[in-house]
Protein backbone atom coordinates (compact mmCIF):
# COMPACT_ATOMS: atom_id res chain seq x y z
CA UNK A 1 0.00 0.00 0.00
CA UNK A 2 2.75 2.40 0.94
CA UNK A 3 4.59 1.67 -2.30
CA UNK A 4 1.51 2.48 -4.38
CA UNK A 5 1.66 6.16 -3.48
CA UNK A 6 3.17 8.47 -6.10
CA UNK A 7 6.60 9.93 -5.42
CA UNK A 8 7.23 13.65 -5.04
CA UNK A 9 7.93 13.93 -8.78
CA UNK A 10 4.71 12.11 -9.76
CA UNK A 11 2.55 13.42 -12.55
CA UNK A 12 -0.83 14.94 -11.90
CA UNK A 13 -2.62 11.86 -13.30
CA UNK A 14 -0.67 9.50 -11.04
CA UNK A 15 -1.59 11.65 -8.04
CA UNK A 16 -5.24 11.71 -9.11
CA UNK A 17 -5.22 7.92 -9.55
CA UNK A 18 -3.77 7.53 -6.08
CA UNK A 19 -6.39 9.84 -4.55
CA UNK A 20 -9.10 7.69 -6.18
CA UNK A 21 -7.63 4.63 -4.41
CA UNK A 22 -7.74 6.21 -0.94
CA UNK A 23 -11.23 4.88 -0.01
CA UNK A 24 -10.17 1.37 -1.03
CA UNK A 25 -6.96 1.69 0.98
CA UNK A 26 -8.97 2.92 3.99
CA UNK A 27 -11.29 -0.08 3.70
CA UNK A 28 -8.31 -2.43 3.60
CA UNK A 29 -6.79 -0.70 6.61
CA UNK A 30 -10.08 -0.99 8.54
CA UNK A 31 -10.35 -4.70 7.66
CA UNK A 32 -6.77 -5.27 8.79
CA UNK A 33 -7.48 -3.55 12.14
CA UNK A 34 -10.58 -5.72 12.55
CA UNK A 35 -8.60 -8.92 11.92
CA UNK A 36 -5.89 -7.82 14.35
CA UNK A 37 -8.51 -7.29 17.07
CA UNK A 38 -10.02 -10.73 16.39
CA UNK A 39 -6.56 -12.33 16.56
CA UNK A 40 -5.88 -10.65 19.89
CA UNK A 41 -9.20 -11.91 21.27
CA UNK A 42 -8.52 -15.45 20.08
CA UNK A 43 -5.00 -15.52 21.50
CA UNK A 44 -5.65 -13.86 24.84
CA UNK A 45 -8.08 -14.44 27.64
CA UNK A 46 -8.92 -17.38 29.83
CA UNK A 47 -9.69 -19.74 26.95
CA UNK A 48 -7.55 -18.17 24.22
CA UNK A 49 -4.97 -20.08 22.23
CA UNK A 50 -2.25 -18.88 24.61
CA UNK A 51 -4.03 -20.31 27.66
CA UNK A 52 -3.02 -23.48 29.46
CA UNK A 53 -6.56 -24.86 29.11
CA UNK A 54 -6.50 -24.50 25.33
CA UNK A 55 -3.08 -26.14 25.02
CA UNK A 56 -4.16 -29.05 27.24
CA UNK A 57 -7.34 -29.60 25.21
CA UNK A 58 -5.39 -29.36 21.94
CA UNK A 59 -2.89 -31.94 23.24
CA UNK A 60 -5.76 -34.24 24.24
CA UNK A 61 -7.32 -33.96 20.78
CA UNK A 62 -3.96 -34.66 19.19
CA UNK A 63 -3.48 -37.71 21.41
CA UNK A 64 -6.91 -38.97 20.37
CA UNK A 65 -6.01 -38.54 16.73
CA UNK A 66 -2.75 -40.44 17.26
CA UNK A 67 -4.61 -43.28 19.03
CA UNK A 68 -2.92 -42.98 22.42
CA UNK A 69 -4.55 -44.93 25.26
CA UNK A 70 -4.39 -42.27 28.00
CA UNK A 71 -7.18 -40.24 26.45
CA UNK A 72 -9.94 -42.21 28.22
CA UNK A 73 -8.46 -41.37 31.62
CA UNK A 74 -8.23 -37.71 30.70
CA UNK A 75 -11.83 -37.75 29.47
CA UNK A 76 -12.94 -39.19 32.82
CA UNK A 77 -11.04 -36.40 34.58
CA UNK A 78 -12.80 -33.81 32.42
CA UNK A 79 -16.19 -35.25 33.42
CA UNK A 80 -15.19 -35.51 37.09
CA UNK A 81 -13.95 -31.88 37.14
CA UNK A 82 -17.31 -30.72 35.78
CA UNK A 83 -16.05 -29.35 32.48
CA UNK A 84 -18.82 -27.79 30.36
CA UNK A 85 -21.05 -30.43 28.77
CA UNK A 86 -20.61 -29.16 25.16
CA UNK A 87 -16.83 -29.42 25.56
CA UNK A 88 -17.05 -32.99 26.93
CA UNK A 89 -19.52 -34.05 24.24
CA UNK A 90 -17.30 -32.57 21.55
CA UNK A 91 -14.35 -34.59 22.83
CA UNK A 92 -16.46 -37.75 23.06
CA UNK A 93 -17.60 -37.25 19.46
CA UNK A 94 -14.00 -36.76 18.35
CA UNK A 95 -12.94 -39.89 20.18
CA UNK A 96 -15.75 -41.85 18.58
CA UNK A 97 -14.80 -40.53 15.15
CA UNK A 98 -11.15 -41.48 15.60
CA UNK A 99 -12.18 -44.97 16.76
CA UNK A 100 -14.42 -45.46 13.69
CA UNK A 101 -17.64 -45.06 15.66
CA UNK A 102 -16.77 -47.13 18.73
Amino acid sequence: LYNSRPDAQGSLTSIQDFVKKIPELQDKFDALQHHIRITELVQNGKTGTNSREFRDRWQLERSMMEGKDATEDIMEQYIHRGKPLPQVLRLLCLQSMFLNGF
